[in-house]
């Protein structure tokens, strides 16, 4: 007769099998529209959407720079863009580094008391004016034509409210990484496939 072990483990492999199994049928069912081509789409610069990057900062002096170069590089219409940068109580140099871009009319630098990164965003709220607004992390870089693939999708269909993009681990080097990335990629994997079958319930 199986132990107790014995019952956990096999109910364990068979919800893990069925649920890669699950997956791999809607991405067989769903294959045609998943592909790898880069998507351009001829706009004008008028039409683009305005967009505003949310970046809340906690002890994030040593990446929020290659953050902030990132989107100021992007290929998108500089006067439909905008950054706020939320230091939210930072106890290392994040805000000694923020003030190297005090002078820049894209950027809006504001500081408040540590309270977590939801409280960050919505200290930033109120201040933004533009018609979409992204949540983005102080130590992740975006490519130079992401924004211009997502945007459309928004002229596209005015009633979606929400988009995730994929992200990756940029330059895995040990083992550690490594296995973080393979994690990252099967992440925006399932997110993929929830997609297909509408079954996306929050928006990481």
């Amino acid at each position: 007769m199986a132990n107790t072990f014995e019952v956990i483990y096999a109910a364990i492999m068979f919800l893990a099998i069925y649920v890669q199994v699950f997956f791999l049928l809607v991405f067989f069912e769903n294959k045609h529209k998943v592909s790898r081509k880069i998507v351009h789409v001829d706009l004008p610069d008028t039409e683009y959407l305005s967009v505003s990057f949310l970046i809340p900062c906690w002890n994030e002096g040593k990446t929020v720079e290659g953050t902030i170069k990132s989107i100021l590089n992007l290929d998108y219409p500089k006067d439909k863009l905008h950054i706020f940068i939320i230091d939210d109580g930072s106890t290392d140099n994040t805000w000694q580094v923020l003030q190297t871009y005090v002078s820049n009319s894209d950027i809006t630098i504001l500081r408040k008391e540590n309270g977590g990164k939801h409280t960050a965003l919505n200290f930033a709220l109120p201040h933004v004016k533009t018609d979409l607004i992204i949540s983005f992390d102080a130590d992740t870089e975006i490519l130079p034509d992401a924004l211009k693939k997502a945007v459309p999708h928004f002229i596209k269909d005015p009633e979606l409210m929400a988009l995730g993009g994929t992200v990756l681990i940029g330059n895995p080097r040990t083992y550690i990484q490594k296995a973080q990335e393979i994690e990252y990629q099967t992440f925006s994997f399932t997110k993929k496939m929830l997609g297909f079958i509408g079954g996306v319930l929050v928006v990481p």
